[in-house]
């Protein structure tokens, strides 16, 4: 794994501001590395039970500049990882573990299905969890 990643929560404006630089007004930040904006829509198809789709589940830049792209994860994504239970986080580790694009140890990705899912229940109002890569 070695692309730099983050997650966090923000408002809109302040999580553009972040990936430009230019703000610190992100909440509860979770920095990894390895994953892309494809391994998340791989994520979003298996956590919402549904066969991979493109077209559907393909995670589009809110921004997208020499300092990152920024993501701002769907709402029907967020509202299943905010429903998930400890069983539900080890089964989706593995199951996305096997998919083609990572093939990893399920360990590996047990930290960040956690964090995702407590930035989908801490999320609401106007905070927003978003993806950095």
């Amino acid at each position: 794994m070695s692309l730099p990643n983050a997650l966090f929560l923000a408002r809109r404006d302040d999580a553009i501001d972040y990936v430009g630089g230019e703000g610190d007004a992100v909440r509860n930040l979770f920095e990894f590395g390895g994953i892309t904006d494809l391994d998340l829509g791989n994520l979003y198809a298996i956590v919402t039970a549904q066969e991979f789709d493109f077209d559907q589940h393909e995670l589009s830049p809110l921004q997208a500049d020499a300092d990152g792209e920024l993501f701002e994860l769907p709402e029907d994504l967020v509202a299943a990882l905010a429903d998930m239970d400890e069983a539900d986080v080890q089964r989706i580790a593995l199951e996305w573990s096997r998919t083609e694009e990572l093939n990893c140890d399920e360990q590996d990705l047990i930290p960040l299905v956690q964090a995702l899912a407590s930035l989908a229940r801490a999320a609401g109002g106007e905070d927003r969890v978003y993806f950095m890569q």
